[in-house]
């Protein structure tokens, strides 16, 4: 069998007008092997895993598992827990608390109901339209909810919550430094902060492992806080008076499903987002004694392979995120070849060894992708 050879496609190249299999994962039109389906035929064909998490559907943010098609395309994820344990849907004051600067002060926290806010950020149906809100309007001093929770020690943290009102920061109990500060804001939108850094064992309090801090003067509206371990924030995994738990997404095809030809074909990738961690990050891969990685974004070493905007992208000990990228994998006679410029690398390995194509990972722990939106794949 002939070897595969990889090139990144121009962005203004056509699609198929009917490749034999073709995903739409944007308009949510979806041909299989030689016919239309419905998209849960589609999926039907494959295997698919995932649970635990989020999507954004129709501008609304609901909890989901696997296959994960929202307003973006199709998400791909890596397992994440949100060690918060406040409630995503919070019915009082349960596992959040209150604290002043200095120890004084009039500040207040309260849950409110805030429907019309929160159905217009498109997060009513996950918390059941209520909000923490801080109040420290009076205050002459920063004041912050506490959300109480775990995290395991030296891990680099990732903090997210959908905030509105007033200034203030996103922040750790554990150092001031990477703290996510915000801005004033009629509606929610959700902020970030990263703490790179790790403490020892024992350094760690479970009861306010994030905060939501308002500055003096400031009142602020609070929800969907979230503490993961990793490099980048991912989607909101809901939590329930524990932690929370997001598994791998993975979809697997096997090969006849798709109508996959070994001695010639065509593999064609559509990503709006893709996000990596500190090692490799695969986007498509196959199964089989080797188990290849058809896309991909780094190498087995740090040594540079390609370039995006003039940027190295293939630095295992660093993380990186590329938007709106296209490529198209093609396999049959000829030589391996991977264009000037291209961002991802190629594994050689004969087609016919392989029975299954994965989105996602095939195996757990050997690659790092955070997150992948994917918006069109076609094989034909």
């Amino acid at each position: 069998m002939g070897a595969l050879g990889l090139g990144l496609s121009a962005r203004n190249q056509t699609r198929p007008v009917r490749a034999r299999t073709q995903a739409d994962f944007l308009r949510r039109a979806y041909r299989l092997n030689g016919r239309w389906v419905t998209e849960a035929e589609f999926f039907q064909a494959g295997t698919v895993s995932g649970a635990g998490g989020s999507i954004r559907r129709g501008g609304r943010l609901t909890p989901a598992g696997a296959p994960r098609v929202g307003d973006t395309g199709l998400l791909i994820e890596d397992p994440r827990t949100n060690w918060v344990t406040a409630y995503a849907a919070p019915v009082d004051l349960a596992r959040v608390s209150l604290r002043i600067a200095g120890g004084s002060g009039p500040a207040t926290l309260s849950l409110e109901e805030d429907g019309q806010a929160l159905e217009a950020a498109g997060l009513d149906s996950i918390t059941g339209g209520r909000a923490y809100m801080l109040d420290n309007r009076m205050g002459t001093t920063p004041a912050r909810i506490q959300v109480q929770g775990a995290s395991p020690d030296d891990q680099p943290l990732a903090l997210s919550a959908y905030v509105r009102g007033g200034a203030g920061r996103l922040r750790t109990a554990f150092t001031d430094l990477q703290t996510g500060g915000f801005t004033a804001s009629d509606g929610y939108r959700r902020v970030t902060a990263m703490q790179s850094d790790g403490l020892a064992a024992g350094a760690r309090s479970t009861n306010d492992v994030l905060w939501v801090e308002a500055a003096p003067g400031e009142a602020v509206w609070m929800a969907c806080p979230q503490l993961e371990t990793g490099d980048w924030a991912s989607s909101y995994i809901p939590t329930h008076g524990a932690a929370g738990v997001r598994t791998r997404d993975q979809i697997s095809f096997p090969r006849a499903a798709l109508g996959l030809d070994l001695d010639e074909g065509s593999l064609r990738v559509e990503l709006g987002e893709h996000r990596r961690g500190r090692v490799a990050a695969r986007i498509i891969g196959t199964d089989g004694p080797n188990g290849a990685s058809l896309l991909n974004f780094v190498g087995n070493s740090d040594t540079q392979i390609g370039t995006y905007n003039g940027e190295s992208v293939l630095s295992v000990s660093s993380e990186y995120q590329v938007v709106d990228l296209k490529a198209e994998l093609n396999w049959g006679l000829g030589t391996v070849s991977l264009a000037a410029g291209s961002a991802y690398v190629l594994s050689e390995y004969s087609m016919p060894h392989h029975h299954n194509l994965y989105i996602g990972e095939s195996q757990a722990g050997n690659y790092s992708m955070v997150k992948s939106t994917v918006s069109y794949l076609s094989v034909d």
